[in-house]
């Protein structure tokens, strides 16, 4: 298995539909699950025919897919994931009012940077891993600032009475600066694969991701000088010996 990063820097705003429905469709998240990832890019294969009958059969077996998570580029490369269930083993080790002040904002947090994700159960971290100030630590785990909510008023009409409809709905738009979006990561078993990922990759871009794509939602642009698929042993995101324990010992943390 040979294992890759793929980034996309969104270009339109994106609606991911959210674990837990409100009232009509008014709650959405701003990242993308890997089911929803893998069936846009089958219907990216499909549409523009890059996969035949037996590829598609037989893609299961050739590919798999984590969920996607926030990136940030901006003195340097920031990447999130997912927080683990499990408490850290730096917050266990600390006492009194200041325990509680850092252990109120890691709950609130749902995804950690890599080099925390690194050292969540090491009791002695390096002291940039983890600040020790509220305000700083904050800071570090603000994921949400990249992308910007917005709830619209729509109105649907009945064909047969005539009817109005008011309902809101809910989208995300990513922030230009800094550079910033979405990463997930890509396993291959099969290497002459990678030449079809690629093709349905930049298909999937031009058709969009997600909800709402017949307005122009989920379009974004892929990869950079490095192409679509960056090994993350060499590409400098420095991902690579996580993913590959993690996928070994804990794969439902990067699918959930």
């Amino acid at each position: 298995m040979t294992y890759y990063i793929v980034r996309l820097k969104f270009t339109s705003p994106v609606r991911f539909g959210a674990d837990n429905s409100g009232i009509g469709i008014e709650n959405a998240e701003s990242f993308v699950h890997s089911d929803t990832l893998f069936s846009a890019l089958c219907n990216a294969w499909a549409k523009y025919g890059i996969l035949s009958n037996k590829e598609f059969a037989e893609c299961g077996e050739k590919i798999i897919i984590s969920s996607a998570s926030y990136f940030v580029y901006n003195i340097g490369a920031t990447y999130f994931m997912p927080k683990p269930l499990v408490s850290s083993a730096w917050i266990a080790g600390l006492t009194g009012r200041k325990k509680e002040r850092l252990e109120k904002v890691i709950k609130k947090a749902n995804f950690i940077t890599s080099d925390m994700y690194k050292h969540w159960l090491d009791p002695k971290p390096p002291s940039h891993v983890f600040p020790d100030n509220s305000t700083r630590l904050a800071e570090k785990l603000d994921y949400r600032s990249i992308t910007r909510n917005s709830i619209v008023a729509k109105h649907a009409q009945d064909r047969l009475t005539g009817a109005s409809n008011l309902f809101y709905e809910s989208h995300y738009e990513f922030k230009s600066a800094p550079t910033c979006g979405l990463y997930f990561f890509v396993g291959l078993k099969d290497e002459s694969f990678k030449e079809k990922f690629d093709h349905g990759i930049k298909a999937l871009s031009q058709i969009g991701v997600g909800g709402e794509r017949s307005f122009g939602f989920g379009r974004f642009e892929v990869g950079n000088g490095n192409g679509v698929l960056c090994d993350i042993e060499t590409d400098g995101s420095n991902l690579g010996f996580l993913f590959e324990s993690l996928w070994d010992i804990f794969p439902e943390a990067l699918l959930r």
